[in-house]
């Protein structure tokens, strides 16, 4: 009966070491590089709308050139606005690569 009591203990000591390592982990996960998160916040403070851009604003986005550019206006005005920044994948041109480099610096309003 002792040796049952003593494997028990020892067992719920794990178990108990075991749950704390994985929430310290977690916080560790979680805990945002300030960093970054202030240039996040900044960026989208400062971020170009996709319905109101001019092509030199578009521009000044990663990857986009005045060609891309240009086809983002002609969507917005002969296709229809931009709803959400997900809809910019929509231009011929403008792929998920882009997307994701300029997702941060885009806004729709």
């Amino acid at each position: 009966m002792m040796k049952g009591r003593k494997v028990l203990g020892i067992f719920i000591i794990l178990a108990l070491l075991c749950s704390g390592v994985v929430l310290i982990m977690e916080e560790i996960a979680y805990t945002p590089n300030s960093a970054k998160f202030e240039e996040i916040i900044t960026d989208t403070e400062n971020a170009i709308n996709l319905n109101s851009a001019t092509s030199a604003e578009l521009q000044k986005l990663d990857g986009i050139g005045e060609k891309t550019a240009d086809k983002i206006i002609k969507f917005r005005e002969r296709v229809r606005r931009f709803e959400t920044i997900h809809d910019i994948k929509l231009v011929k041109g403008y792929g998920e690569i882009l997307f994701e480099t300029n997702k941060c610096m885009i806004t729709v309003k």
